[in-house]
């Protein structure tokens, strides 16, 4: 697959020498670094399609490199082969445990190499979002208690009789989360258990595992059950459940927590459309503009935004919305006390009651859903047309 960009890490100027003057004979273009710490610079800078590592290095050794790349969301899918003279079992394993995706032992057979190189870049590609893959919804907020939950599990069955495939839910809350709950189902396996399998063991069945029904419709994926649990869950783990999720249903909600890490970062970075929820407070619309200023900083443009307000108490502010964000707001809920009384008995109100007057504004947002999506997408080629300054990855 000629040109296509590696990076190589290895402390020894030869092999360096040497894997850089075979790979660029093979059409790719190389830069090539002394340690991992180079190497992660080099990758920081511009993305490359694959990083081949040696294990034993200075400054910052290949496992290190590797788990750096894992932990990042632009970077955790950058496929990786390792390079060493380790060939025992365990030191290999521990490679893959770090997120290898393969391994070539010392001294390196170039022929095996470019093989697995080839491999790899093919299923690298094959891997990008497919045409025809579900659409994904995250729902996002400054701060909590603004309804975002609940607001996402009423859309979630609106949308189920209008979809031709169905909805699934991943719950990003990780041991807070509430989407289960409000639906009554248990989740027997979540995304700390899906972590702790190997990317390529992950078939259709298996994932099936830690897809929780709530009807036909409508399917769960929870982050973790327990708090203490939420360290377990990896970046690739939320990639790889947003990419089944989108493989199996025509939307993909993704319910957001508050605080941004590199899990809900990989949301975002997938996501067809942000919607942001704030609640008629003062408190609430002032974090709700730091965060719409957070979204312009990170590039997601306004055509892929809805800014929802969401009058989720009886003694809402007679605030000018709009004003304190510095935006119009794409939407507006009217307080429901049916909300809240469903939500806690476990019967979202738009699967029990779904004409009912309080979900008007929300079922017109759902029946609309499809053209917004598909405007939203028109805008957002327009603007990756035009020309733009990349700027470094950062931690």
């Amino acid at each position: 697959m000629a040109g296509e960009h590696i990076v190589i890490a290895e402390d020894d100027e030869g092999s360096r020498l040497l894997l850089s003057a075979f790979l660029e004979q093979g059409g790719y273009e190389v830069r090539v670094a002394s340690n991992g710490l180079q190497a992660l610079q080099l990758v920081r800078e511009r993305l490359p399609n694959m990083v081949i590592t040696d294990v034993n290095m200075p400054e910052m050794n290949g496992l290190e490199l590797i788990r750096r790349l894992r932990s990042h969301h632009k970077m955790a899918r950058i496929p990786v082969i390792m390079l060493s003279a380790l060939t025992a079992p365990p030191q290999v394993l521990a490679g893959y445990a770090e997120g290898a995706d393969d391994y070539v032992g010392k001294p390196v057979d170039l022929t095996v190499l470019g093989a697995k190189i080839s491999a790899l870049l093919a299923r690298s590609s094959g891997e990008r979002t497919p045409e025809g893959a579900g659409k994904v919804v995250l729902v996002q907020h400054a701060k909590g208690g603004v309804g975002a939950t609940t607001l996402l599990v009423n859309l979630a069955c609106l949308l189920e009789p209008l979809s031709v495939t169905g909805v699934g839910i991943l719950d990003l809350k990780m041991g807070f989360g509430d989407v289960s709950r409000m639906l009554g189902v248990h989740n027997r396996l979540t995304l700390a258990d899906l972590a702790l399998q190997p990317v390529e063991t992950v078939d259709d069945a298996l994932f099936s595992k830690f897809v929780t029904e709530f009807t036909t419709g409508i399917h769960v994926v929870s982050g973790t059950e327990r708090p203490e649990h939420a360290e377990l869950v990896n970046v690739p783990a939320v990639q790889m459940a947003i990419s089944r999720l989108q493989e199996r249903y025509q939307y993909v909600l993704i319910d957001a927590p508050a605080a941004y890490d590199e899990r809900a970062m990989a949301a975002l970075d997938v996501a067809d459309l942000v919607c942001v929820v704030t609640a008629a407070t003062n408190l609430s619309l002032q974090s709700t503009a730091d965060l719409l200023k957070l979204l312009r900083r990170l590039d997601i443009n306004r055509a892929r935004q809805v800014l929802i307000l969401n009058h989720n108490r009886p003694d809402a502010s007679e605030l000018n919305a709009a004003e304190v964000l510095g935006e119009r707001l794409d939407l507006k809920v009217a307080y429901t006390p049916a909300f809240l009384t469903s939500g806690d008995e476990a019967k979202p109100l738009a699967a029990t009651e779904p004409d009912s007057e309080a979900l008007e504004m929300l079922g017109e947002f759902a029946a609309g859903l499809a053209d917004r999506l598909a405007r939203s997408a028109s805008r957002a080629s327009r603007q990756q047309a035009l020309p733009r300054t990349g700027l470094p990855l950062k931690d």
